[in-house]
């Protein structure tokens, strides 16, 4: 029988880079991961970009960019407090979420946001690339591109929301800029690709650009090649083999130990009173899971209510209970 290749992303080769053991709760034992402030703000804004990006919608473009605010349209302002006030985590302090959120639109709607000169394809597009030689399939989701082909070139353009911009090993070798160089020469093999990320948190300064030539992307193909192989045979000896507590700190960004953070017990507060931050998989915790008719996974979480509400028929709920992180937790070794 073929070897069935695990579809490859770039949050997925991310995950992998920066620790084994997040690796393997995420995609093998599909724990349930807690999302966060920044990233529910980041779908907000994500939202509201393709949103706007549609012709039809031109004019709250206008409005807003106008006033210098989102309230400037009481359509887009509507939708993201709709956003915000569904989410569990953002309502909790709306207000603030509300005005990072509308400073992160602005500085995207201030940066060439229709790319001009550019025919922009559909938002969020979504590609499937199967390779055979080297062998990998990579599946993704691109925040906006287009292309120009007077100059003969693609811009690829992703917004991010996150606290700092890339550095080191992630500015060098940039696995989400390398992929969608990879998606790109695939379509326009004549072509030049530039990838630009936004962030959104950079007012004043807000794009780094990346571009590659054919030879980085030939390695880098190889090395896909090698990650969907390693992924196909990924076991628990390969998931404590490179875990992020037995890692530096690093100098720059973060990664290394960093990724654990400094709790060390569930629910430890700072001396402000607010809870230390830690890895969604440092600790023991219960959950449940959904199983389908013939028990294949449908989905996790550790509030056995939600998943009631997606439940169907002939379906069932299991309870579960997570170790933790064997670098923190001795007794997960055997767990497993």
């Amino acid at each position: 029988m073929a070897e069935e290749t695990k579809k490859l992303s770039a949050s997925r080769i991310k995950t992998l880079k920066s620790c084994s053991w997040i690796y393997w709760c995420k995609y093998h034992l599909k724990l349930p991961d807690k999302s966060n402030s920044g990233a529910e703000r980041g779908n907000c804004v994500h939202t509201i970009f393709e949103c706007l990006l549609n012709k039809r919608h031109k004019k709250h473009f206008n409005q807003i960019v106008k006033a210098g605010q989102i309230s400037a349209s009481p359509a887009i302002d509507r939708l993201v407090w709709k956003i915000i006030l569904k989410s569990e985590i953002l309502s909790e302090d709306s207000a603030d979420n509300y005005k990072q959120i509308d400073e992160m639109i602005l500085v995207g709607l201030k940066n060439d946001f229709f790319c001009k000169g550019i025919k922009l394809f559909d938002p969020e597009y979504e590609f499937n690339l199967v390779n055979d030689n080297p062998k990998y399939h990579a599946r993704g989701f691109i925040d906006k591109w287009g292309v120009d082909h007077k100059k003969k070139q693609v811009f690829i353009k992703d917004y991010k929301s996150s606290k700092g911009k890339f550095d080191g090993e992630d500015l060098e070798f940039n696995v989400q800029a390398l992929l969608y160089s990879v998606v790109s020469k695939k379509a326009y093999p004549e072509y030049r690709c530039i990838v630009e990320f936004i962030f959104l948190k950079y007012a004043d300064d807000p794009i780094q650009t990346l571009e590659f030539d054919d030879v980085v992307l030939e390695g880098f193909e190889h090395y896909l090649e090698s990650l969907n192989h390693k992924m196909n045979h990924f076991t628990y000896a390969d998931a404590i083999a490179d875990l992020a507590a037995k890692k530096p700190y690093p100098e720059k960004g973060f990664t290394g130990k960093l990724l654990c953070g400094f709790a060390t017990e569930p629910g430890e507060l700072k001396k402000d009173g607010s809870p230390k931050w830690h890895c969604s998989f440092k600790f023991a915790f219960d959950y449940y899971v959904l199983l389908d008719e013939n028990r294949g996974f449908v989905k996790s979480d550790v509030d056995t209510k939600k998943l009631e509400k997606i439940k169907k028929e002939n379906w069932s709920i299991e309870h579960r209970s997570y170790g933790g992180c064997p670098a923190f937790n001795k007794s997960s070794l055997t767990n497993f």
